[in-house]
């Protein structure tokens, strides 16, 4: 009985040893399904993170010869044509390892003949002596979207494998990528230790927002990551709206929010927008290369914050402001482990870069004319025109909705414009909007009748201008007594008794 008993306990084991075994093999052959591996450049899974709600199909990348991607050099030597270097074999080249170099890597549909990498490669050679490579991967940038998204990560890993061969420090390169080609400067950082930067200009949205960081770029990928947005639209993924662009980096730009303009078309692959006055992203970092204008951006917590004026500290101890584009690398000892957001206004055409100035109206307490009560206050739009030495705007109303003007209160609003030099005069005109009956004056030419009054006049004592880019604290104080009769233009001069 008891060798009976042994024999069916024996025979209960084996059996679930070898359930356990079929489980183990088919969890293999589930795994090699998800799966392709090829060589030096490792395995890529098309199961979780790389497949999820925001990003529902999900294909393996093509082979690399499929790919074929194409490593092209330009420097002084040579600034009018690519030499093309051989990925095994980089030392038959004319790269010299003792200088930096800058890796630039196109969008879908693009390749290494797009006019943002050509103008970008002129703009870079003039600024420096850097080894310059652009990386062709058209052929795996031209199928569907979906496709080109699954392809990236090839080339990623490619680009790794190249720059690894090369003897340039990890910390003396620096990759540019547009669009998709932004991710793939993630995919290709998160394979490099100690890459030096990288700079995301618009990085893809469908397919890479709301997904896990190693599917998108972000700020692992390199010792700093800045990253600029300005073709932020709304887009669906599985039924799921996305409204609202991830930072990417340590530092990410919001030029004029971030958003593309409404009525522009962005044709997908061409990187700039169509039939609208706007200037994408890799044009504004190819203008900050050699400009002298600052192209400072200043932390905020949102455009419409920005510009109503309520982040106007300026740069601080350096940590609050940074320079688009090209020398944002100056403000990698700021960086945190959070994201910082910037923000900026810019021109609607090149040169785009601005100048921010904060405007403050400082408004005096005036009595009425018959009893000891204040005046005001006061609801209207304000007008103004700024005289500089070098520049003078034109006459813009500083708000797009009417404004109360209280008495011995202060009125801020943000102007952004060319370099005005030293600002020596604000002509300010006044309208007044909503205003009751009662608040109303005696008509100073005509006298008092029912019929005969107009609206009150705005007591502005001063006002105040900082340039957020130099710190310049400018005070302007009106000739004579400091009222501004509604629809009358009064001028006001630097310092005087006000300041």
């Amino acid at each position: 009985m008891q060798s009976k008993l042994r024999w069916v306990l024996l025979v209960l084991i084996l059996t679930v040893l070898h359930a356990r075994a079929q489980d183990g093999e088919e969890e293999e052959d589930k795994d090699d399904v998800l799966k392709r591996c090829y060589e030096k450049y490792g395995c890529f899974s098309i199961g979780e993170p790389f497949l999820s709600v925001y990003r529902p199909i999900n294909m393996f990348p093509y082979p690399p010869d499929a790919i074929n991607v194409r490593f092209l050099l330009t420097s002084r030597e040579n600034p009018n044509r690519f030499q093309r270097i051989n990925m095994d074999d980089t030392s038959k080249s004319d790269l010299d390892p003792d200088k930096p170099l800058k890796v630039l890597v196109h969008d879908y549909l693009e390749d290494v003949n797009h006019p943002w990498l050509l103008q970008m490669i002129q703009e870079l050679l003039t600024q420096d002596d850097y080894n310059i490579i652009s990386v062709d991967w058209s052929r795996g940038a031209t199928s569907s979207y979906t496709q080109t998204v699954a392809n990236a990560r090839m080339v990623g890993a490619i680009i790794a494998e190249f720059l690894k061969n090369l003897e340039v420090a990890p910390t003396n390169m620096h990759i540019i990528g547009h669009g998709v080609g932004a991710h793939i400067a993630g995919y290709t950082g998160e394979r490099v230790p100690g890459l030096g930067r990288i700079t995301g200009l618009d990085p893809a949205e469908p397919y890479f927002q709301k997904t896990d960081p190693k599917v998108h770029l972000d700020p692992s990928d390199a010792e700093f990551v800045d990253v600029i947005h300005t073709n932020d639209e709304n887009f669906i993924v599985n039924g799921r709206e996305i409204d609202q662009v991830e930072p990417s980096g340590h530092l990410d730009f919001y030029p004029n929010g971030g958003k593309k303009p409404s009525g522009c078309s962005n044709t997908i692959g061409r990187g700039q927008f169509d039939s609208c006055e706007t200037v994408p992203s890799w044009q504004l970092f190819t203008e900050s290369i050699n400009t002298d204008c600052p192209f400072f951006g200043y932390v905020c917590d949102s455009f419409t914050n920005f510009t109503s004026a309520k982040c106007t500290d300026g740069c601080g101890d350096g940590s609050l402001c940074a320079p688009l584009g090209f020398r944002a690398g100056n403000w990698q000892q700021y960086k945190k482990a959070e994201p910082v957001k910037m923000y900026l206004s810019t021109g609607k055409s090149t040169p785009a870069c601005r100048y921010h100035y904060h405007v403050k109206a400082k408004i005096a307490e005036q009595k009425t004319d018959d009893k000891d009560d204040k005046a005001g206050p006061f609801r209207g739009f304000m007008t103004l025109r700024i005289a500089g030495s070098q520049k003078k705007t034109l006459p813009f109303q500083t708000t797009s909705v009417p404004v109360l003007f209280s008495p011995e209160k202060e009125v801020q609003f943000l102007l952004s414009s060319k370099d005005l030099g030293s600002i020596n005069r604000i002509d300010a005109k006044w309208k007044p909007v909503n205003t009751p009956f009662g608040d109303f004056h005696v008509n100073r030419q005509s006298g008092f009748s029912p019929f005969n009054v107009e609206p009150p006049a705005l007591p502005v004592e001063k006002f105040e201008v900082n340039n957020l880019e130099n710190g310049i604290r400018e005070v302007f104080c009106p000739p004579g007594e400091p009222d501004l009769y509604p629809n009358e233009v009064k001028p006001f001069f630097k310092g005087g008794e006000c300041a």
